[in-house]
């Protein structure tokens, strides 16, 4: 019977499969982990002036990563981002405790 099986004379095929390979795309997951770079680049850049931009860039971050723990399909990714932007949220504010204490 003709096409009740699919790939029948290349079965080297994988049903379900794409054999297209798979590219690079920016997932909410990367996103976090982009933007905790970012962010890490902005605070070192000058930690004085930028303090606030670099803790949106991190809020951010750690939304980014929130969206990606529920809705995407890299949770490992998701975890990643989100203890990255957490630990540099952290990092921020201590170093603005300190400041504060002289």
């Amino acid at each position: 019977m003709v096409g009740s099986e699919p790939f029948r004379g290349a079965p080297h095929i994988v049903p379900g499969v794409s054999p297209v390979p798979r590219t690079w795309t920016l997932d909410w997951a990367t996103g976090s982990i982009a933007l905790s770079v970012v962010g890490a680049a902005v605070s070192l850049l000058d930690p004085g002036g930028l303090f606030l931009l670099g803790a949106i860039v991190f809020a951010l971050g750690l939304i980014a990563g929130v969206v990606a723990l529920r809705k995407g399909v890299r949770r490992n990714l998701a975890i990643v981002g989100i203890i990255l932007n957490a630990a540099n949220l952290a990092f921020d504010a201590s170093l603005v405790f300190l400041a504060g204490s002289r």
